[in-house]
């Protein structure tokens, strides 16, 4: 008789928990190790890089805007100078 229950019970219920066990809490596991290995994400060097290239270009932008704001000043100074030496009577 105990080996009835045993085949009948321990048995069957010892796969049924195996394999929730593995649905559960190995399946996620093999899935985030399959994506981690198919798709490793950003490397730090390329990231350090790329930070570095923005701050570049960050920095030549404002160099060109000031440059920009440099000669429409120089520009309207030499348009009111050129307007004050015509308005002036020689």
């Amino acid at each position: 008789m105990p080996d009835e229950i045993f085949v009948l019970l321990v048995i069957p219920l010892a796969a049924a928990t195996a394999g929730f066990t593995l649905h559960f809490a190995v399946k996620p596991f093999v899935e985030a190790l399959i994506k981690a290995i198919r798709d490793p994400g950003p490397l730090p060097e390329r990231d350090a890089e790329v930070a570095e290239l923005r701050a570049e270009v960050q920095m030549l932008a404002e160099t060109v805007q000031a440059l920009n704001a440099k000669v429409d000043f120089d520009r309207q100074l030499t348009a009111e100078t050129r307007k004050a030496t015509e308005t002036t009577p020689s």
